[in-house]
């Protein structure tokens, strides 16, 4: 690339080209400054050429977000992934658990959690974010479309209630989804847990008053964020089986 027009750099009146000459004339500038000069133009050479250093800084910053974005989806291997919506008229499908086999863990707030083992989360893989407008963001209708009968749910919700070893009393208990259905949660028996109510919608969705648990306030406020594309599904899915009580902060809703 030609950076200073035709003529040649350096030369000097009736003495020919300075860097070639056995003695610089009078005009010449000293070597130091020479040097100083064709330093400075290698650098503003090597600045118009393409440069792979900027290239290569670009593939390195592309490569961390593929690495977050794959490290978050790994995470999708403790929910279960479910073809359907994980019950039909014989009941619900996924494995029970022995009495007492199953534990609460309890966060520092008092909040229950289920305990991963038992119910680590399952989703409806049809559901995805190029069909949200027609499921799980489709205004009225879905989760009443695709929601087990009390029929199925009512006995499964005492055997999870053995399974945990819960004290407290059936109508204290609501067997909740863990990934709601308007979340892309599946009723498979593994997304399904005997969460004892507390709280109130509006303590963690101050605008919500609908529900009868803290986390319905939760739940309410990821979908909302899911079906405005301020978060992805996968991003509330993941937060939610991970820890009701802290979704919300984790993806600053």
């Amino acid at each position: 690339m030609k950076l200073f027009g035709g003529g040649v750099i350096g030369n000097t009146a009736g003495s020919g080209p300075a860097f070639e000459g056995s003695s610089p004339s009078p005009r010449a500038k000293p070597q130091h400054f020479k040097l100083l000069f064709i330093l400075t133009t290698l650098v503003l050479i090597y600045a118009c050429s393409p440069s792979t250093r900027t290239t290569y800084s670009n593939t390195h910053v592309q490569a961390d977000k593929s690495i977050a974005s794959n490290s978050s989806l790994l995470s999708l291997g403790k929910i279960v992934l479910v073809n359907g919506n994980g019950w039909d008229l014989k009941g619900l499908s996924g494995k029970t658990f022995a009495a007492g086999r199953c534990h609460y863990i309890i966060t520092v707030n008092g909040y229950y959690l289920p305990d991963p083992k038992c119910t680590p989360g399952s989703i409806n893989v049809a559901i995805t974010e190029s069909n949200l407008e027609s499921t799980i963001c489709r205004k009225g209708g879905y989760t009443t479309s695709i929601r087990p009968p009390e029929s199925l749910t009512e006995p499964a919700k005492y055997q999870m209630m053995s399974a945990y070893d819960t004290n407290y009393k059936a109508y204290n208990v609501e067997f909740d989804h863990l990934i709601p259905l308007s979340l892309g949660g599946s009723s498979d028996l593994q997304n399904l847990w005997p969460q004892p109510n507390q709280g109130t919608p509006n303590l963690f969705d101050p605008s919500d008053p609908y529900g009868i648990n803290a986390n319905d306030g939760v739940e309410d406020a990821l979908h909302n964020a899911v079906c405005q594309y301020k978060i992805t599904l996968r991003q509330a899915q993941i937060a939610i089986a991970s820890n009701w009580t802290t979704a919300l902060s984790s993806l600053n809703i």
